[in-house]
C-alpha cells in the first residue's frame, strides 16, 4: 500500500534517532589521535612533494595499496607504530619524534637525587 503525503511527511518530520551526546564523547575520545594523525598526514604530504615522490611510488616501497596511503594523507586514519615507522622508512625522514630519557637523566648517588643533565 502506497504511503500519503501525509504519512510520509511524519516519517520525515520525526525526531532525530542519533545520540548526539555519545556523538560528542567519541568525538572528544578521539581528539588527540586525530590532532596527531592530521599533522603525519601533512608531514607525509610535504615530504612526498619535496621529495617529488607519488602516492603509488609510496605504497609500492611500503607494499601496500594506494588507497591505503590516500587514507592516510587525508589524516583521519588511526595509525600504528607500525604504519608510522614503514612510513619513516619508505619517506626516509622521521615523522614521530620519541624523547629518550635515558640520555638525559644521570643519578648522583651520593647525593640521592636526580639531574637532568641536559639543562
Amino acid at each position: 500500500m502506497a504511503k500519503s503525503n501525509i504519512e510520509k511527511l511524519n516519517a520525515l518530520s520525526k525526531p532525530c534517532q542519533t545520540d548526539w551526546l555519545k556523538v560528542a564523547e567519541e568525538l572528544e575520545r578521539n581528539e588527540a589521535w586525530q590532532k596527531k594523525s592530521a599533522e603525519i598526514a601533512a608531514n607525509v604530504l610535504h615530504f612526498l612533494r619535496k621529495n617529488d615522490m607519488s602516492k603509488q611510488t609510496l605504497a609500492d616501497k611500503m607494499g601496500v595499496k594506494p588507497q591505503f596511503i590516500s587514507r592516510i594523507v587525508k589524516g583521519n586514519t588511526n595509525l600504528t607504530l607500525e604504519t608510522i615507522s614503514k612510513l619513516e622508512e619508505a619517506l626516509g625522514e622521521p615523522l614521530i619524534c620519541i624523547y629518550d630519557h635515558t640520555e638525559s637523566i644521570t643519578v648522583d648517588t651520593s647525593y640521592k637525587h636526580i639531574e637532568n643533565s641536559k639543562r
